[in-house]
């Protein structure tokens, strides 16, 4: 059985959230927290380690698993140079959620740089999804003249 004993402090887990399996207050996310006696619990970050945060059960912890520590990563809002999270490689980000996805806290790996390969994907992407958006305007183009066309015969 997983004990938090195997935790580091600021590990980002994933877990199986059985006390509440309807997920009602629970992410499904955690992090290990110390707490003022030393010992090392998870809170889930639905509550965003608010005071209310659940500190999971023993059969939750033996679910968990580590994604990442906060420690080997820097927030978001901190990357030097102010680069988009999506411009650095998928194996250097890590994100987690609080209030069931509402909220994305977003991380890249300390000492990480831009990638340029996965820019130029984010770009062919977005070619791709424009594109897309290009050719669904068509169609509702294409549907409109077609109402106006019957419009205009029924009643022309």
């Amino acid at each position: 059985m997983t004990t938090t004993i195997d935790f580091r402090e600021n590990d980002v887990v994933r877990y199986d959230t059985l006390s509440r399996p309807d997920r009602w207050c629970r992410e499904g996310f955690a992090i290990a927290r110390r707490r003022g006696d030393g010992r090392i619990v998870l809170l889930d970050t639905f509550w965003a380690l608010g005071s209310e945060s659940h500190v999971l059960t023993g059969d939750e912890v033996a679910t968990a698993q580590v994604e990442f520590n906060l420690d080997d990563f820097i927030a978001e809002r901190d990357i030097p140079g102010r680069w988009p999270w999506q411009a650095f490689h998928p194996d250097d980000r890590r994100m987690y959620t609080s209030q069931h996805g509402l909220r994305v806290h977003r991380f890249v790996r300390k000492g990480a740089e831009p990638d340029g390969q996965t820019q130029i994907d984010n770009a062919r992407r977005r070619v791709s999804e424009a594109e897309e958006k290009v050719a669904s305007a068509q169609r509702s183009l294409e549907y409109a003249r077609w109402m106006l066309e019957q419009e205009t015969a029924r009643h022309g």
